[in-house]
C-alpha cells in the first residue's frame, strides 16, 4: 500500500493534465492508506452490478468548482 501512496504523491508533484482523474476501487480494508481517503472524493456503492452507470451518474452531479476544492495547493 505504501507504493500506492508514493505513486499518488508523485502525481501531485509532477505536471498532470487538468483533465486527469484517478479512480480507485477497493473492498473494505484496514490497510488502505488513510491519506488517500482524506485527500480524495469518496463514492460508496453497495452493489457493483451496475457500477459504471452509478459512477457516471455521480460524476455528472459533481461540478468543476467542487472538484477544484480538493486540489492540492
Amino acid at each position: 500500500m505504501q507504493s500506492l501512496v508514493k505513486l499518488i504523491d508523485s502525481l501531485n508533484e509532477g505536471e498532470v493534465n487538468m483533465d486527469f482523474r484517478l479512480f480507485i476501487s477497493t473492498k473494505v480494508s484496514q490497510s488502505f492508506p488513510v491519506k488517500i481517503l482524506q485527500d480524495g472524493v469518496k463514492i460508496a456503492v453497495e452493489n457493483n452490478s451496475d457500477l459504471k452507470n452509478m459512477m457516471l451518474g455521480n460524476l455528472i452531479n459533481i461540478d468543476e468548482e467542487e472538484i477544484n476544492k480538493y486540489k492540492n495547493p
